[in-house]
């Protein structure tokens, strides 16, 4: 049986929407899928309508970034009950999005690049606004080749266009999941390389 449990739709920076998502893993044989966008649950019910009578299993997801110091952590979050919980605090991170992604264009416009905010917005829609937005206009503007060169060059940390996120520790993103009566897993935990970090987390009552 093939199974992903960690894709992303255009809810936040995936190129497909939850239909296309669900038709392209129906297509590759998959049978159970977890869409886990960051900040955002949104496109859970349309993946799940979607469905509808293919032999495919959504399982709900999220993923959240969350920070310790300077290390960035992704905490993935599954088959959560208390949506509502959950939304309320999402919908707050992805205001704290927006806003982050208003100060990188100012910050590229400071730079000389004029990036219109309106075009990413018209990228994302409800989507929760990230770096990658940015940079895709940033391409279509001309101003980078890639996505990967506006990172490189503006977008990553440490660079001219970056602007940090407001903190949300990874320990919370944990308790919030838990609260949710979810299950809280760590995302590519081979990009965190501070073991005394990992152990904290499964302290924490993280379950994978």
């Amino acid at each position: 049986m093939s199974i992903d449990l960690h894709l992303h739709t255009t809810a936040s920076d995936g190129l497909l929407t939850a239909e296309e998502l669900v038709s392209l893993a129906v297509r590759r044989g998959v049978r159970i899928i977890s869409i886990t966008d960051h900040d955002s649950i949104d496109a859970i019910a349309p993946a799940e309508r979607a469905a509808g009578s293919f032999s495919i299993e959504i399982f709900p997801g999220v993923e959240i970034n969350t920070d310790v110091g300077e290390s960035e952590v992704h905490i993935l979050g599954y088959l959560f009950e208390d949506q509502e919980l959950l939304e309320n605090k999402l919908a707050a991170l992805r205001r704290e999005r927006l806003k982050r992604g208003e100060a990188m264009i100012g910050r590229l416009k400071d730079l000389g690049l004029d990036v219109p905010f309106d075009r990413v917005l018209s990228l994302t829609g409800a989507a929760s606004l990230g770096r990658p937005h940015v940079a895709r206009v940033m391409v279509e503007q001309g101003y980078v080749s890639t996505v990967k060169e506006a990172f490189d060059k503006y977008l990553a940390k440490g660079g001219p266009a970056y602007i940090p996120r407001v903190k949300f520790s990874p320990m919370e993103a944990i308790r919030l999941i838990s609260a949710a009566r979810g299950i809280p897993v760590i995302a590519h935990p081979g990009k965190i390389r501070d073991q005394s970090l990992l152990d904290e987390l499964v302290q924490h009552d993280v379950k994978g």
